[in-house]
């Protein structure tokens, strides 16, 4: 039976769409159009397509991925209606990316929605006579492919953890090794049967300077001294001698005696040559410190100095004494000593410069002149970084001073041979080398 009922507006269909392209005068651009939006369903069945017009006003949209019903999103303002519905961030971000469509720019993006749903999208820009007048959105839901790439990631990381780690058991008090993992041979280099023999094994390919001290602690495992780990260097079958960590855990039956010994071997060779690097550095750094003409520095403020440059107390490591000739105690006793003795001429500029930067900056860049204690000058330079409280006053600053005074005399003579051997370049003689 026939009925005179009236329809209802279908927002996001294709009738919308062909309503909207009918309004479009340039058959070009409408052409454009029809073909992202073939492409994008071809690309991605599912799509979310959106399309804007230059002022960010939605034309169209197919479906609504973000929640908001499509009646009030047409015609609004993009984005306008997405608080709380797309993650802040992303939102700003879309914007962003919608600006340089703007400018004939196609721009790519990934995002999250409220609901935990994860999307990407291009903001794919429409021409015309040379100018953007539309922007065509395409959406589609990637969570599952994050959920797939992450548990491969896992996957491939529990690969690799299984492949470099070794997992025996060795009878209590035999020795006899019940059982080891099939990646014995890719950490040492033997197959697995050989390393069934654990304990003539284990000992035969000590480094010489582990042997004595591991065959002790083997002797004290089997008798049920069970250390936590141990870290020795053992000598493998293709790669020489390799440091290792050995992690215990006791095996007991249901009387509590101990009857096993499980072992988590694992190669740890480059950790400990990081760990030697890093220690070399530290020894270097160290002795640069004590010796050389560089000091580190912390200036603390508390409530009642956070609008002072002076600070409650100034500490300095020891070899600020090879700097300005005065011990770090004696800047801790005197927080005020550094400003007293700054260069007369280098004072107010270096004050003002300082006051600047701790009003306003995150970091202190500073460079001048001080008296030494035994009368002499020096120039420092001092670089850090200024911590801040929540309304924004300084809590301390970090830093380090470096004396530059030689490097200051050095550029000096280089720029006078280098005047001189514009002048002449012919005649070049040693005493160019010094200043006169």
């Amino acid at each position: 039976m026939a009925t005179n009922c009236r329809r209802k507006p279908r927002y996001g269909r294709e009738d919308k769409l062909l309503k909207l392209l009918n309004k479009i005068p340039d058959k070009k651009t409408r052409e454009d159009i029809l073909h992202i939006v073939h492409n994008a369903i071809i690309e991605h069945p599912n799509a979310y397509i959106i399309i804007l017009d230059k002022n960010g006003t939605f034309l169209f949209e197919n479906k609504s991925f973000h929640g908001v019903p499509l009646n009030e999103v047409i015609g609004s303002s993009h984005l306008s209606n997405f608080d709380g519905r797309v993650n802040h961030k992303d939102t700003k971000l879309m914007d962003t990316i919608f600006k340089k469509a703007l400018k004939g720019e196609t721009g790519n993006a990934e995002g999250e929605l409220a609901d935990g749903r994860k999307v990407a999208g291009s903001f794919i820009p429409v021409k015309k006579n040379g100018k953007v007048c539309y922007v065509v959105i395409i959406v589609y839901e990637i969570t599952y492919q994050k959920e797939i790439e992450k548990l491969k990631k896992t996957k491939q990381l529990y690969e690799k953890q299984i492949k470099d780690v070794v997992v025996t058991r060795v009878r209590v008090p035999s020795g006899i090794c019940e059982y080891i993992s099939p990646s014995f041979k890719n950490v040492f280099g033997w197959e697995a049967k050989e390393g069934m023999d654990a304990r003539s094994l284990f000992l035969s390919k000590l480094h010489p300077d582990f042997r004595d001290e591991m065959a002790e602690k083997w002797t004290k495992l089997l008798n049920g001294d069970v250390p936590s780990a141990i870290i020795y260097q053992a000598k493998t079958k293709t790669k020489g001698y390799r440091w290792f960590y050995e992690a215990y855990s006791g095996v007991y039956d249901e009387k509590g005696k101990l009857v096993g010994i499980d072992c988590v071997i694992q190669d740890i060779t480059e950790q400990k040559e990081l760990e030697e690097k890093f220690k070399d550095l530290q020894e270097k750094f160290n002795r640069i410190l004590k010796e050389g003409k560089i000091a580190l520095f912390t200036i603390r403020y508390n409530e009642k100095d956070k609008d002072s440059i002076i600070g409650t107390s100034i500490i300095f490591t020891d070899s600020i004494k090879n700097i300005t000739g005065y011990d770090a105690k004696d800047f801790h006793d005197d927080p005020e000593l550094w400003m007293k003795i700054i260069y007369a001429e280098d004072f107010n500029a270096m004050i003002d410069r300082y006051a600047s930067q701790l009003r306003k900056g995150n970091k202190i860049d500073l460079t001048f002149r001080c008296i030494r204690k035994d009368g002499f000058i020096c120039k420092i330079k001092t670089w850090g970084k200024i911590f801040r409280d929540k309304e924004g006053k300084p809590i301390c600053v970090e830093g380090i001073a470096i004396d530059i005074t030689d490097k200051d005399v050095y550029d000096k003579l280089l720029n006078h041979f280098a005047k001189k051997l514009a002048e002449n370049e012919s005649e070049v003689s040693l005493e160019l080398f010094y200043i006169q």
